[in-house]
């Protein structure tokens, strides 16, 4: 039985990455499974968990719960670990670049000052530039549509973020991560849409990390400095800026912090003091007139620059990015191909019949080896069906066959393929991507798919979109016009077609296999 310490422990948990893979696994799993012992499983869980009915991500962490081995380390939890020691070598590197960044540009032998100009650079500029396009990244799509050139600008600039190195790690980790790196970044990859925004949220999580350590490290190396060392701080520049233009500057920078330490403002005296010019005599002139300490009034300065235009704004953007990829952690989660059939089995009563004559083996071959885990996504939908290449299926037929099995309506059925021409195929693409529900394809189980059905299939899903479930059902008509299954070669060679499509929302659902119980 299911503690109810675990239950509240799941109501209250943020899903995780780890969450969002094993279930992934898990549906996989299940598929070799039949519906009914699927059922005979999920639903006393299901009558366990009630009170998480209207809780769907509570009720799948609960029944996750229940489900898992005891003990037994899952393929999301190596994942996660694998993930964490990548985020632990990224966050080391730029720990390390940020200090020697300090320690470059605060380099002083004595001979010349520390450039304030270039360290405005390198810790301002350079960082509220980076900020700027970084942010980019935040704004909302419809908002990118209407600003020309911002969308091509995010894409570029994401190119070079350092959260992309994360797709490094099956190379970079210990021999213990590298298989479990590897499932992340291949299926990243092979289901971008449906993974596509997790993978977003995790590159651009990685890279505000990266940041925020690189700030860090560099503000670590700047103190350092200032404590154990005798840093002497001028500015230069070839070009024809005075004193009040630079004062004007800086007062700016400082006015965030300006009214509670009015002490790290530099003065009109200190910037006039401190120019620093390279072939005069004496490269500090009038140097004799103020003291050594003089020469680092500017740290305070420096320091709260790294502090509020460094560090700071990549805290937030950090908090910003993990509350997003939290966020697209639960999205994906209940969008996954098989959830709605999951809390179907949880939550609707369980109902057995038995067959007056045991079921053949041609039936147990097909519900052991083709997908049944969509089915949720169809019952009790009204559904568009396009009849591709004449299978000689009728209306009536199909009305009733959804009606016996999903408990479903036909919405409208369509022609397609065949000797009908190209245009045609395309504008019953067009047709079915008005509907609201989910499509049907209706395919010739006696026949292989041709390269016509593929080309048909990824041109529809592009006009369906991505998430909108797509049922092929290679279907066969016995000598009593009834549906029948088809045989299970064929069952395994149009499997094998809507694997290799790398689409996780098309699916193969032939007859026999669906809707029994």
């Amino acid at each position: 039985m299911l503690d109810r310490n675990i239950t509240l422990e799941a109501t209250s948990a943020p899903v995780k990455l780890n969450n969002l893979l094993d279930l992934a696994e898990q549906i996989e799993k299940d598929e070799e499974r039949l519906d009914s012992e699927l059922r005979r499983r999920d639903r006393p869980i299901g009558l366990e968990l009630s009170a998480l009915a209207e809780k769907p991500l509570a009720q799948l962490c609960a029944w996750q719960d229940h489900i898992r081995v005891q003990n037994a380390p899952s393929a999301g939890r190596r994942v996660a670990s694998a993930l964490r020691v990548g985020m632990l070598i990224l966050i080391v590197s730029a720990l390390l670049l940020g200090g020697l960044t300090a320690a470059g540009v605060f380099y002083y032998d004595g001979s010349h000052p520390v450039n304030i100009i270039n360290a405005l650079a390198v810790f301002v500029g350079v960082q509220l530039l980076l900020l700027l396009f970084g942010i980019l990244t935040f704004l909302p799509d419809r908002l990118l549509r209407i600003l020309p050139g911002m969308r091509s600008l995010r894409e570029t600039f994401s190119l070079f973020s350092p959260g992309r190195l994360l797709r490094l790690l099956p190379s970079l980790l210990p021999a213990r991560y590298k298989a479990a790196a590897a499932t992340l970044v291949g299926k990243t990859g092979a289901h971008r849409s449906l993974y596509g925004r997790v993978e977003k949220w995790l590159i651009v999580r990685a890279g505000q990390a990266f940041g925020l350590a690189f700030n860090l490290g560099a503000l670590a190396g700047c103190l350092y400095l200032v404590i154990f060392s005798d840093l002497a701080f001028g500015w230069s520049t070839t070009l024809q800026v005075d004193g009040a233009a630079l004062k004007t500057v800086t007062d700016k920078l400082s006015w965030p912090w300006s009214g509670l330490l009015p002490q790290a403002q530099p003065s009109l005296e200190l910037i006039e003091t401190t120019r620093y010019f390279r072939f005069q005599s004496g490269s500090l002139p009038g140097s004799e007139n103020f003291g050594p300490a003089v020469l680092g009034g500017w740290w305070p300065f420096l320091i709260l620059c790294l502090l509020v235009y460094g560090l700071l704004p990549r805290l937030l953007t950090l908090g910003l990015a993990s509350s997003r990829l939290h966020k697209a952690y639960r999205t994906t989660m209940l969008h996954l191909p098989g959830v709605q059939t999951i809390l179907d089995r949880l939550n609707s009563q369980l109902v057995e019949t038995h067959a007056e004559q045991p079921e053949t083996d041609l039936h147990a071959s097909l519900e052991s080896s083709a997908s049944g885990r969509y089915t949720g996504n169809l019952r009790g939908q009204s559904i568009a069906a396009i009849d591709w290449g004449g299978t000689g299926l009728t209306v009536e037929q199909l009305t009733a066959w959804l009606r016996d099995s999903w408990q479903a309506t036909l919405e409208l059925m369509t022609e397609a393929g065949g000797a009908l021409p190209l245009e045609h195929d395309r504008q019953v693409g067009q047709t079915v991507a008005a509907s609201s529900g989910p499509v049907m394809m209706l395919v010739k189980a006696w026949e292989p798919p041709m390269a016509e059905c593929r080309d048909f299939i990824a041109e529809l899903r592009q006009q369906l979109g991505k998430q909108r479930p797509l049922a092929i059902v290679p279907v066969g008509l016995g000598s009593d016009t009834t549906l029948q299954p088809p045989e299970t070669e064929m069952a395994a060679i149009w499997a094998t077609m809507v694997k290799q499509l790398g689409d996780p929302w098309t699916f193969l659902a032939p007859p026999g296999q669906v809707g029994r119980q």
